[in-house]
């Protein structure tokens, strides 16, 4: 494993085990078995190494996703692999979403930019699965940027704990329902959005 990969990985079992209020460089400099001087090299200071952990995480979801999403042939079913596999395998930043709460006012600069590049990334992947619907006849969307944005804006909902709270139906269950609810919503047999 390189320094800089050290440096992630130290950062991030650190930051989901402390916060990032209460790791130190010093703590991460002696997990990850590199000097200061050394994470100095690579990061400024424990805010951007946070913002890179955080784009890191985000890294390995979208991996998955266009994992999950290359393997199926249609527009819906891409659709759904991309819904379901994000939905699911979010607890997978564990590490940025527990920091959340504790550190939203004093880092909400770093949380926000974080949240601006994955939003950007994801909507551009809905745009695509979008628009090769509409390619194939399958969709018949015309605002494909606003109903991209929709999707993630309305998944977001579910990154709160109490979001299914009081209702008796699993979180793969509750994206499936909402999938068919949009795919419904945009078929190429429904009027045009």
């Amino acid at each position: 494993m390189n320094k800089k990969a050290a440096i992630l990985e130290a950062s991030g079992l650190l930051f989901a085990q402390y916060g990032l209020k209460k790791t130190t460089i010093d703590e991460i400099a002696l997990k990850a078995a590199v000097s200061k001087a050394t994470l100095y090299k690579y990061y400024r200071n424990k805010e951007e190494i946070f913002s890179a952990v955080c784009d890191c995480e985000a890294d390995k979801l979208r991996h998955e996703i266009i994992l999950a999403v290359e393997y199926e042939k249609t527009a819906s079913s891409k659709l759904r692999a991309h819904l379901l596999t994000r939905t699911v395998n979010l607890k997978e930043l564990a590490r940025y979403y527990r920091l959340a709460p504790e550190i939203w006012n004093e880092y909400q600069f770093y949380i926000n930019s974080v949240q601006k590049r994955i939003a950007v990334k994801e909507i551009q992947m809905l745009r695509d699965i979008i628009t090769f619907g509409n390619s194939t006849g399958e969709f018949a969307v015309t605002q494909v940027d606003s109903i991209a944005h929709l999707m993630i804006i309305s998944l977001k909902s579910l990154e709160y704990p109490w979001a299914l709270d009081g209702y008796n139906i699993t979180l793969p269950e509750y994206v499936v329902l909402m999938t068919n609810i949009i795919i419904d919503g945009i078929g190429a047999k429904n009027k045009a959005i």
